[in-house]
């Protein structure tokens, strides 16, 4: 599974020249404030600095599953009024501490980021379902408007593959809510393995 690495390595370092070569990465302290929300961290950060003051900083969460992937999740920290950088979104794995890449270059305007990857494995299987990941994640973005994703038309889905529910065979497979779910068969579990076939908990992977 994915967890924040334990240590700065030259593989987390390779990753984080390809985020930001300016920036360096750092633990950050996760200190979940009242009322906010897992995987939410944007709407957090808004909330928090209405009432408290600070800035958002936005950057990248760096997770690791050791010798198969290293990523980097877009995510945004609350900077306080002395510059410290605290996480203040829950995890529902329970994380106290996360690996941060600040960046000074990207920000969050309503458009999904997909992960930066640095595959590990050689596993051809594991392989194949990070690429089906990516091509998911490019079609979530090519269908998203204003922020909001409503659906991704089937014969996008079935092109590149990804599972669709028996008689789907037309139409938009729905999208909407937090999370993609194929509503048609049930909700896709946030700790169930992801449908991509990446071998990940949906919520690692194509669920954030």
């Amino acid at each position: 599974m994915t967890t924040t690495p334990r240590s700065i390595t030259h593989q987390v370092l390779e990753l984080c020249k390809k985020l930001d070569s300016n920036q360096t990465p750092v633990f950050v302290p996760v200190k979940p404030v009242a009322n906010s929300v897992v995987d939410e961290c944007y709407y957090n950060v808004a909330c928090h600095i209405q009432k408290h003051g600070g800035s958002i900083q936005y950057g990248w969460t760096i997770w690791e599953n050791p010798n198969v992937i290293i990523e980097g999740n877009f995510h945004a920290c609350w900077r306080n009024m002395v510059g410290e950088l605290i996480d203040i979104t829950p995890k529902e794995d329970g994380e106290k501490e996360i690996l941060f890449l600040p960046d000074t270059k990207r920000v969050y305007d309503g458009t999904p980021i997909d992960n930066v990857r640095e595959i590990l494995t050689k596993d051809p299987d594991l392989i194949k379902g990070f690429k089906l990941q990516e091509e998911f994640n490019r079609l979530r973005i090519k269908y998203n408007v204003d922020g909001q994703l409503s659906g991704i038309p089937v014969h996008e889905l079935k092109r590149i593959g990804f599972p669709v529910p028996a008689g789907n065979d037309a139409g938009m497979v729905d999208m909407t809510g937090r999370h993609p779910e194929i509503r048609k068969g049930g909700k896709i579990g946030r700790n169930d393995r992801c449908p991509c076939g990446s071998g990940m908990k949906f919520k690692k992977c194509c669920g954030k």
